[in-house]
């Protein structure tokens, strides 16, 4: 359940760099499986994506720990499981809230755009 956290939560980030950052080069970003270095990368690029980045981070490193055994592998516990729902569920509602943010940005610009060409005439 813990990979699967971070699997979630790395996708809807990827989702908000794949859409939201088309003007720069994300091939490396986007191949990425570190919550770290996508957070990094969405500080850097997208300032007006706020987030918990703290609680989003304790779901970091399930991904190759809690999947593989060897040396590195970690036992997850009731409370490892916690730390990675809040992430899930503190990633969901800022990715939901920026969309929607912009969407709503997107649709002001058109609808001024269009009252500027209806008051023109």
């Amino acid at each position: 359940m813990s990979y699967l956290a971070q699997s979630i939560c790395e996708r809807f980030l990827k989702h908000v760099i794949d859409v939201f950052c088309s003007n720069i080069d994300t091939t490396a970003v986007l191949r990425t499986h570190s919550l770290r270095v996508l957070s990094k990368f969405l500080k850097k690029n997208l300032s007006d994506f706020i987030c918990d980045w703290d609680k989003v981070l304790k779901c970091e490193g399930y991904y190759f720990a809690a999947r593989y055994p060897g040396n590195d592998a970690v036992e997850v516990d009731a409370d490892d499981i916690q730390d990675c729902w809040q992430a899930v569920t503190e990633t969901r509602s800022r990715v939901t809230a920026y969309v929607e943010g912009r969407k709503k940005k997107k649709e002001c610009a058109i609808s001024d755009a269009v009252a500027e060409k209806i008051n023109s005439f």
